[in-house]
């Protein structure tokens, strides 16, 4: 951990230019980044506020997925790297353009996981309490859940986005309690209403196809922009910004909701496949084929339309 820490201080493009703690809870290293306004008590508040919940979540990824499915951590030491900025705009402007996140969507994010220096960077605002602010306890616990990923990959970070972010997505929602139980994570309301309205938009201009969904690669969001430029056509209908946002939104809430549809639609019907599939891409396997061989009995055709049917009778709910 103090090694990294030297390494941050003289090497990072962003952290040798600026001027952090270091807090310790094992697995856990903070690096948090001295706030405009210095308080002494700052750094022990954040490890007070994310260690606990951090914890948790690491047993049930290892309760529910690593344990059963045979993965095994590829990663030494287990140090899970969590960088703590200041303010929004240390992430959003200085930050993003540090690291060089360019258009292709991480800087329109809130938080970000770096492979290479195998660290969850977000960022704390000291105007909003600690206490009340669960965006940003959202927003690390999705950047934990890719460490994880990282953590048991084989061939690295997984490939296939929608499996990146969607599992992200089901297992940082909810409140601190539900971090320990899978069974207790919230049916993914907004999702879905933001999914609903992106079918209303733009229909098959910015909801993916069920092989287009689950072939976009990373790292980044590239291949899925492209794709999403690819149906558009030239039938943009808004600027480039605002294109970027609405097709990797409605590709978040719809990788969200095909994990929550593999994990607990039809009883259950398809988890074991979603294991299989886990199995396959935490081994480096990618790819239209990986995804059909995990659900070697269920056409893709059938998983697409129950999916929509699943979640259109939830809307008229």
């Amino acid at each position: 951990a103090y090694r990294v820490a030297e390494k941050l201080h003289t090497q990072h493009d962003y952290f040798k230019k600026v001027d952090f703690f270091m807090a310790a809870d094992l697995p856990f290293v903070f690096y948090v980044q001295r706030p405009p306004k210095d308080d002494p008590k700052y750094k022990d508040e954040i490890v007070a506020k994310f260690g606990p919940i951090l914890r948790e979540l690491r047993k049930l990824f290892e309760k529910e997925y690593a344990t059963p499915l045979g993965l095994r951590r590829q990663l030494q030491p287990e140090l899970y790297r969590m960088a703590i900025l200041s303010t929004p705009g240390d992430y959003v402007e200085n930050y993003a353009r540090a690291m060089r996140l360019g258009e292709g969507g991480l800087r329109l994010s809130a938080a970000h996981y770096d492979p290479k220096w195998r660290i969850a960077v977000t960022y704390e605002d000291k105007i909003t309490p600690l206490s009340q602010d669960e965006e940003r306890r959202h927003a690390i616990l999705h950047e934990f859940v890719h460490a994880l990923q990282h953590m048991y990959g084989r061939a690295g970070m997984p490939k296939p986005v929608w499996y990146a972010e969607g599992l992200a997505e089901l297992l940082a929602a909810g409140g601190p309690d539900d971090s320990k139980d899978l069974s207790r994570r919230p049916f993914p309301q907004q999702a879905l209403r933001q999914f609903m309205a992106a079918m209303g938009q733009g229909g098959d201009l910015f909801v993916n196809s069920l092989q287009d969904l689950v072939t976009a690669e990373g790292p980044g969001y590239d291949d899925v922009l492209l794709r999403a430029a690819a149906r558009a056509g030239g039938r943009v209908p808004v600027n480039r910004d605002e294109f970027v946002g609405m097709a990797l939104a409605a590709f978040y809430t719809q990788s969200t909701l095909m994990v929550h549809f593999l994990h607990e639609a039809e009883g259950g019907k398809h988890r074991q496949g979603f294991f299989e599939y886990m199995k396959a891409v935490q081994a480096g396997e990618s790819g239209w084929g990986t995804f059909t061989k995990a659900f070697p009995d269920v056409d893709p055709d059938q998983i697409e339309s129950s999916f929509l049917e699943y979640f259109r009778k939830a809307a008229s709910r």
